[in-house]
């Protein structure tokens, strides 16, 4: 799902948080923008900082800073080893996070912080202080790592100092154990141990057991007097009573200290005999708090946690909740006899129904007596569905009660089935097919059935129909309460209640009726024969799942006399789309109807804007420069008519504005080329171009801006030749391929006219061939060439194709270069053939790469490389060379890249050096290069390693082999023969006339490729579907053809045998 940027129009994916409409390339431009109002004073601290905050990918990536050292406050040392010191202090501003609720950065003021400040790092910025900050994860996904803040400096000792989370403890000066919960695991067991002498459990074995755990922070010594309300639950090999501990266990809490949790409710396994204690206590160890003692009996006692069931003693299946499922199942039971549909076919499907449940949050599917529903409202004239609230409502289980409890007057939607005499299995499978989970939030959708006992005898599913509360969303709750609104014109509700029926996620725009008091500062904005434009403020705001900003800017609609022309009006609603139209409204006083839009009309002059999402009018905004052009004169009047005629022109936001630039505007003005013609500088333009700002509707300056200054030569007399050089340049933002004009200038005292050029690169003035990437394409051919005296190959046809190959660079080209034998390292033969040998192999200096906010190519070291050793090839050059090296790619996205040629010192054979592409194992190229993943090697391992035996039918073994012959990607599914011994929980799903559907678990789980490890392992546990198919054991081609439609539709992974 994406999402359209509303500030630059850019794509934003939002599947994986559709409520954060965060946009990297705005968030980017932001931090950008803001470069000029900092400095640390270190040009390569600055570098780092700039790097790191262009690399945010994602809204909760940490923005590192400078930080001025005034901001922190209470600092006090913790450790000082070697020559680094810690203290741990606060932030007064305090860190940025982005806030989803107003869709932008704040600060979380008052932030206790780590400053890690290293001695003598002003003196060795490079090798100590920047590897030690690189070090630091930025990224803050993962709650045990150290996340940089940013960077400061002492400004007495002029030492720099990285700003790191709350991470060391402050007794010890350690590594919290755990960095969320503040916890020092060496601090905590000192406690313990000073405080071994309070307590005794009167048995030395015990004691030392226990005092071991602890250091394991594990278990204490509980005396028998602290528990209270001491209830058996259950007597046979195992005695259980059920009690509640008064002072209660240990926890620790977010203050970083221990706390007790009073009258927490506790199992007591009393134990006749106390020899096995301690390998009874390691067998449940993480169940267990503690240790007691009947003073009376003198027997011991193990004190476990809450986990067994007050009804049956079993441990309960879903601890968390106190949910049993066999005592649950046995209360649906005892319970079918207060209940009936009359049906006895009916009853039999609700109890097998009942009789399903897994979890304590599966809903318990009854017979709903049809005088329990009532405000019973058709929808949008169905006749087939309808809303209803149900007065008892659905059970829901109680953690605290451990029981069922009703939650009344539930809203529900019913759908008619119809009026069935015989209950047939056909409508048994039709009922069965809503029980389904649904597919976005694997909720089951169904309470139950019911039937109206009146006329018509028509049978009812009852279906859930609210905001869940475990997954907030699903496509059920579209089905709103029509009863708490009205248009009071029952066309205008029909087709606002349409639209509303057609939402289908979380994320979908509602169109809505919107009671006119709903707005505030209405202003008229233009006026015609058939309407009126007003601009407004919606209070609300428009209606989504998650409803954020009030005050939402609107533009209104006012149709004149639309209230006696209603299908008029739902034309011209219609006329929208989705996403332009908020819904309707009526004026109260001349009742004539209102169409309520986004903001996409101009308050200026009324008409729609040019670019609406820019909220930017063409119109308009040439009106202004117009008005303006008394203000500024360049002195020349065909100088003054270009640069109107340039302003007249722009048809976007984001076009140039080009300007007459008095000369007192530059600064830093430094010559960077002199040519016949003209003279290049850059310099600063120090109120800069103007850029237009959607939230202000208006346009503003981007002051200190670098441009670059084309001065030409006696252009003060050539006029026409002066024209014709600004012709050249472009205005247009989308323009890639042209440098733009920002405008003209004159030097005061030569009288030369200047053009004021931007997206220059800075060292030659020629357009950058990648303007994100500042990669000016002259620029670094002119430095390949320079390097050109520096190496070779010493065979002048290899140098000149790696010397022709290297010029014909662009942003996205491999420097394919000579690389001399002695930079590879482990080299190890992949395969050998009669003209060829395959090699892997490190090369130590590795590939360059073009770093954008240095401006220059590094290497990327000890890079994995394939080594083709052409035998003889020395021989033969320009075959060679021809047939050989021109084969592959010098475009880095390709899978065939080459990074250059290399010649083995010994036999003389030359080399080419590629991307690591060959398998290591078979010495095929892989199947998926980025991957690294081979398929004949990984069919091959899979047989080896991983596979059951078969069968032994050779129909079924040929078919597996088939399917697993044709996977061709890294992530299909392994088709496998599956012992049935493999699944557990099997419980039969649904019945139909060929075949019954059972859903199990999988115990050792499909087969998943792990790019990482570059191997397949399963994934236990699997939840699965098993289809057994009656009769089959009679291998037929029929099926085989059942079986295949599987494969090609369904996540299918494997066949079993199931004899009916």
């Amino acid at each position: 799902m994406t999402y359209l940027c509303e500030n630059c129009d850019y794509s934003i994916d939002i599947d994986k948080n559709p409520y954060i409409k965060w946009c990297k390339r705005c968030q980017i431009n932001k931090l950008k923008k803001n470069f000029t109002n900092w400095t640390s004073g270190n040009e390569k601290i600055d570098d780092l900082i700039k790097e790191t905050q262009l690399k945010i990918s994602k809204y909760s990536d940490i923005i590192v800073e400078w930080i001025p050292y005034n901001q922190f406050n209470d600092i006090k040392e913790i450790t000082k080893v070697d020559f680094t010191t810690l203290y741990s202090a606060i932030w007064l501003d305090g860190p940025l996070n982005y806030d989803d609720s107003y869709d932008e950065y704040q600060r979380m003021s008052n932030e206790k912080v780590i400053l890690k400040c290293l001695d003598n790092s002003q003196n060795n910025v490079n090798e100590f202080f920047l590897n030690e900050a690189k070090s630091h994860i930025i990224g803050n996904y993962d709650i045990n790592s150290i996340k940089i803040y940013g960077i400061s400096q002492e400004p007495n000792t002029k030492d720099y100092i990285m700003v790191l989370s709350d991470c060391y403890c402050e007794k010890c000066g350690n590594k919290y154990t755990n960095f969320y919960r503040k916890w020092c695991e060496p601090c905590q067991i000192n406690n313990l141990k000073q405080n071994f002498a309070d307590w005794t459990s009167g048995n030395e074995k015990i004691d030392e057991f226990i005092q071991k755990m602890q250091l394991k922070i594990d278990y204490e010594w509980i005396p028998y007097n602290q528990f209270n309300d001491i209830k058996e639950i259950k007597r046979d090999s195992v005695i259980l009573y059920s009690a509640i501990w008064l002072d209660g266990p240990l926890k620790y809490n977010k203050n970083t200290r221990w706390e007790r949790v009073p009258n927490e409710k506790v199992a007591l396994e009393f134990l006749h005999n106390s020899n096995n204690i301690i390998n009874k206590i390691l067998h449940k160890a993480e169940q267990i708090y503690g240790i007691s003692r009947n003073p009376d009996t003198k027997e011991y006692v193990i004190v476990f946690k809450d986990f067994y069931c007050r009804n049956c003693g079993n441990q309960y299946t879903n601890i968390h909740e106190k949910w049993c499922e066999p005592c649950q199942i046995n209360y649906l039971k005892q319970n079918f006899t207060n209940w009936t549909s009359v049906d006895e076919i009916i009853d039999k499907f609700i109890q097998e129904m009942q009789l399903k449940i897994e979890s304590y949050d599966d809903i318990v599917v009854e017979w709903i007596p049809y005088d329990q529903l009532i405000n019973i409202k058709e929808i949008n004239n169905s006749s087939t569905q309808y809303t209803a609230i149900w007065a008892n409502g659905p059970l829901q289980y109680e953690k605290k009660k451990q029981e069922y409890e009703r939650l009344p007057n539930g809203k529900v939607a019913l759908k008619c089935l119809g009026n069935l005499q015989t209950i047939t299995n056909e409508f048994l499978n039709k009922v069965r097919s809503y029980f389904i989970e649904d597919n976005f939030t694997n909720i089951k959708k169904v309470y139950g059935l019911s039937k109206n006992p009146d006329i018509t005898k028509e049978y009812l599913i009852v279906f859930r129909n609210c905001f869940c509360k475990k997954y907030e969303w699903c496509e059920p709750c579209k089905i709103d309460d029509f009863a708490n609104w009205t248009s009071g014109n029952k066309k205008i509700d029909n087709y606002i209640q349409e639209m509303q029926l057609k939402i289908k996620t979380d994320v979908s725009k509602i169109f809505e009726w919107i009671p006119y008091n709903q707005f505030k500062n209405v202003t008229e904005i233009s006026k015609s024969n058939s309407a009126s434009i007003y601009s407004a403020i919606w209070i609300n705001s428009p209606l989504q799942y998650k409803r954020k900003k009030a005050n939402k800017e609107v533009t209104l609609k006012c149709l004149y006399n639309s209230q006696n022309m209603i299908s008029e009006l739902l034309s011209e609603a219609k006329s929208y789309s989705i996403d332009k139209i908020n819904g309707i409204s009526q004026h109260p006083d001349t009742k004539d109807y209102i169409i309520v839009l986004q903001d996409h009309f101009c308050k200026k002059c009324g008409n729609q804007y040019t670019n609406t999402h820019g909220k930017w009018c063409e119109p308009c905004q040439i009106n202004d420069l117009k008005q303006n052009f008394v203000n500024w004169t360049s002195g020349n009047k065909d100088i003054d008519n270009y640069i109107q005629e340039m302003q007249s022109k722009i048809k976007s936001s984001n076009d140039v504005i080009v300007e007459w630039i008095p000369y007192n505007q530059f600064n830093n003005i430094k010559e960077i080329g002199k040519h016949d013609s003209s003279i290049q500088y850059m310099a600063i333009w120090m109120n800069g171009p103007l850029q237009y700002e959607k939230n202000k509707q208006e346009y503003e300056r981007l002051s200190n801006k670098e441009v670059s200054l084309k001065c030409l030569v006696n252009s003060q007399d050539m006029f026409s030749e002066l024209l014709n050089e600004v012709k050249l340049y472009s205005i247009k933002s989308g323009d890639t391929n042209k440098i733009k004009i920002c405008g003209v200038s004159q030097h005061p005292d030569i009288k030369n006219y200047i053009l004021v050029l931007q997206d220059c690169c800075e060292k030659c003035g020629n357009l950058y061939g990648d303007l994100y990437y500042k990669w000016c394409k002259p620029c670094q051919i002119n430095n390949l060439k320079q390097n050109f005296s520096n190496w070779t190959s010493g065979n002048e046809k290899i140098d000149d194709l790696i010397k022709e190959m290297q010029l014909k660079i662009d942003y996205n080209s491999v420097i394919v270069e000579w690389i001399p034998y002695n930079q590879f390292n482990k080299i190890k033969e992949i395969i050998r053939g009669d003209f060829t040998a395959i090699y892997s192999a490190i090369w130590m200096n590795g590939p360059l790469e073009y770093k954008r906010y240095k401006g220059e190519y590094e290497r990327i070291s000890n890079r994995k490389v394939i080594l083709k050793y052409i035998y003889y090839s020395q021989i033969n050059i320009n075959e060679f060379l021809n047939i050989k090296v021109k084969l592959y790619s010098i475009n880095k996205y390709d899978n065939n890249k080459i990074y250059g040629i290399s010649q083995n010192p010994n036999t003389k054979d030359f080399i080419i050096i590629l991307q690591d592409f060959y398998c290591e194992n078979c010495g095929r190229k892989y199947t998926n290069t980025v991957i690294k993943w081979c398929k004949s090697c990984q069919i091959n391992n899979i047989k080896n390693n991983f596979l059951y035996k078969t069968i032994g039918n050779e129909k079924i073994n040929n078919f597996i082999q088939e399917m697993q012959s044709k996977i061709k990607l890294y992530n299909d599914i392994i088709v496998e023969w599956i012992p049935y011994n493999q699944f557990i929980n099997i419980k039969e799903v649904g019945k139909g006339g060929f075949a019954t559907v059972h859903s199990a678990i999988w115990i050792d789980g499909p087969l998943k490729y792990e790019a990482e490890k570059q191997e397949y392992n399963r994934s236990p546990n699997m939840k699965v579907a098993l289809k057994c198919l009656y009769n089959s054991q009679n291998i037929t081609n029929k099926f085989l053809n059942e079986v295949g439609i599987f494969f090609k539709n369904y996540l299918f992974y494997n066949i079993i045998t199931f004899y009916i």
